[in-house]
């Protein structure tokens, strides 16, 4: 192959995508020198922002990359209810704590008046595509809502920690004691 040639791979596949970059040099400076890493990110208009190679560990921690993104402004919060779900149900199984999630997720639905919170739940009940009509188009509106509700399952389970840990917010340790 020749020395200026290029090769454009485009994938959603995060398995294939780390398989790819085991292929590549260890060391940042060599793997700098021979690839570009590229994200499209879809919002109003599409958008191709620069990468690095440790900025995606894991399907997990790229979801919360997403829910970044969502409150940056950079991409569509149209996704929002689905990535959420997905984080709860990763975090939750993972932790063996399904059942404090379904207890959260009731008594936020039964506590709250607001519809959004029992719009929310019942979202978040169905799971991953078990009911083709969770389809929805969440407006930028209940944006600010849909992440309240999220933090709020959170500290409902006593897992508000974590959740601030995977949105590298910082406690000051004397008003947590």
């Amino acid at each position: 192959m020749p020395p200026d040639a290029k090769i454009l791979i485009l994938t959603h596949n995060l398995f294939f995508f780390q398989e790819l970059l085991k292929l590549a040099p260890p060391k940042v400076k060599n793997f700098e020198k021979q690839y570009s890493l590229l994200r499209v990110v879809k919002n109003e208009f599409s958008d191709v922002i620069t990468m690095s190679k440790g900025d995606i560990k894991n399907e997990y921690e790229s979801y919360w990359e997403v829910l970044k993104n969502v409150k940056d402004g950079i991409v569509n919060p149209v996704i929002l209810p689905n990535v959420m779900r997905n984080i709860l149900e990763y975090y939750f199984s993972f932790s063996c704590k399904l059942d404090n999630l379904k207890i959260a997720l009731e008594q936020l639905a039964e506590s709250e008046n607001d519809i959004t919170y029992k719009s929310f739940c019942r979202y978040m009940h169905r799971g991953s595509h078990s009911d083709s009509s969770n389809i929805n188009n969440l407006g930028r509106g209940s944006t600010e809502k849909y992440f309240a509700i999220f933090k709020d399952v959170f500290d409902k389970t006593d897992d508000l920690p974590h959740y601030n840990r995977m949105f590298g917010v910082e406690i000051d340790k004397e008003i947590a004691e």
